[in-house]
């Protein structure tokens, strides 16, 4: 089995056996979500050219290796049952090998990108979403603190990136009723509930909101309190975490506290050095001043969607599909009222022929996002965690091809019945947990995961495990765009 390339400066994201995207040392990487929309403009007025890459031409074939690696969360082989449409697009010219290729979509600013990407800017942003309250008071969401326009202004392009988590949050929907752990008075919560966080070329930034209404607000005083005092910044105070280093593998980092009335934003950069002196003052002004904006006059979680020619179908919203109420039907307890997405920030191409046993020779466009629901415990390996992973297809036939291909690397096992389309259980633990299902509806190829700490998959029957977890696949299939 082929195993993808490490890009270079890139260290390996967690639990994932891909290259990308790079994951800064502190605080660690977060998940989270809201709900997607079609259309609109592409917010990358004007980007500067990233750095030229080689092509590398191996990228499918290890693309191919990385789906049969990254989708085998299921159980077994499965049983064609209905496979309609060849993908929903209209073919490219056909390569050497006699398959359709699926032309590249050309943005300003990308050039040489690897042969795994078919658009390297798709995502589209609105910011018309009603605010959340929690604890009676509005929440500031801290994705709307820097948007993917003012991020790219600020000189921080997202890394073009197929794959889920190039760009993730953990936002409140308001949609869970259980109750969040209180946390130390003495520290700011290791996995915070309100965070936003970018993947680019020149490095990451990351932000994470603190509110009196569900932060202790002894902690949001005490966990900074060896911060030195900066220039305050439209009215916002500011301080900044003492140096540790000058660089970590080529990058400059820097942590800042701002403070403005009952909320605190924790900004993290980790940026290629040399740039840092350009992004910093950028990122840190525009934090400020949505900050006043933002508390003056509350708005929601920015929506993401997809516009893209390569991808002419309805974007999923993960996080939308897979609802708390499932959470709490699996596990007999309330979910957060928080909930954590990954996003994709690429369409990405796949020929299923290359390394795999699937003949089709046909490239498919496909888009990934994974939304998790948690119980509320102030540290992410505390909480019990239902994941729903998604990659999206335009058509029935890839969707069906992934299916096929990934299944022998789960080691996947049929369960009791079928779910959906086709379905099987992961007895194989590697880039997922054993006991997951894996199934299709349609254009889609779904994994879900029940994570618990206090009751590890080790040692438990993966097809018992599966099966409790098909009622709650059956809930889900309805809410899915077809």
């Amino acid at each position: 089995m082929s195993h993808p390339p490490q890009y270079p400066d890139q260290q390996q994201y967690p639990s994932q056996p891909y290259g990308y995207p790079a994951a800064p040392a502190y605080p660690p990487p977060y998940q989270g979500g809201p709900p997607q929309y079609q259309g609109g403009p592409v917010p990358y007025p004007g980007a500067p050219v990233p750095p030229r890459r080689p092509a590398r031409w191996l990228v499918p074939v290890l693309v191919g290796g990385v789906l049969a690696i990254v989708l085998a969360a299921g159980c077994g082989f499965v049983v064609y049952t209905r496979v309609s449409g060849d993908g929903g697009q209209s073919p490219g010219a056909a390569d050497g090998k006699g398959g359709s290729r699926i032309p590249n979509v050309d943005r300003p600013g990308f050039q040489d990108l690897e042969e795994s990407i078919v658009d390297p800017a798709p995502l589209t942003e609105k910011a018309d979403a009603p605010p959340v309250t929690v604890g009676g008071a509005p929440v500031v969401p801290a994705c709307s603190l820097l948007s993917l326009a003012e991020l790219t202004q600020a000189g921080v392009r997202l890394r073009p990136n197929p794959l889920k988590g190039g760009y993730q949050r953990s936002f409140f929907d308001g949609k869970g009723t259980g109750t969040m752990e209180a946390g130390s008075d003495y520290t700011l919560p290791i996995s915070p509930q309100n965070t936003c966080e970018y993947f680019g070329y020149e490095g990451s930034v990351s932000i994470d909101v603190f509110q009196e209404q569900y932060t202790s607000p002894k902690a949001m005083v005490e966990g900074i309190e060896r911060y030195e005092p900066q220039q305050a910044i439209k009215g916002v105070t500011v301080t900044r975490q003492p140096k540790t280093s000058t660089s970590t593998e080529g990058k400059e980092y820097a942590v800042f506290a701002m403070r403005l009335g009952k909320t605190l934003a924790r900004v993290t950069l980790l940026i290629e050095q040399g740039k840092l002196a350009t992004v910093q003052p950028k990122v840190l002004d525009t934090v400020a001043g949505r900050m006043a904006a933002n508390t003056a006059k509350p708005v929601g979680n920015p929506v993401i969607g997809i516009d893209s020619p390569a991808y002419p179908v309805a974007p999923l919203d993960a996080c939308a599909v897979l609802a708390a109420e499932d959470f709490q039907a699996l596990t007999n307890v309330p979910a957060a009222p928080f909930a954590q997405e990954e996003i994709a920030t690429a369409v990405g191409r796949i020929n299923f022929s290359l390394g795999t046993s699937v003949r089709d020779r046909n490239e498919y466009a496909y888009v990934e996002t994974g939304c998790q629901r948690t119980t509320g415990e102030t540290t992410s390996n505390d909480r019990v965690s239902l994941k729903l992973d998604v990659r999206s297809y335009t058509g029935d036939k890839a969707a069906a091809n992934d299916i096929a291909a990934t299944g022998p690397y789960d080691k996947g096992q049929p369960i009791s019945r079928t779910v959906g389309d086709e379905s099987y259980c992961v007895t194989f633990t590697y880039a997922r947990e054993a006991g997951a299902l894996v199934f299709r509806s349609g254009r889609y190829h779904l994994v879900l995961t029940l994570i618990d700490p206090k009751n590890p998959t080790k040692g438990q029957n993966p097809a018992t495990m599966a099966e409790r977890l098909a009622p709650i696949a059956d809930r889900i299939i309805p809410r899915l765009e077809k």
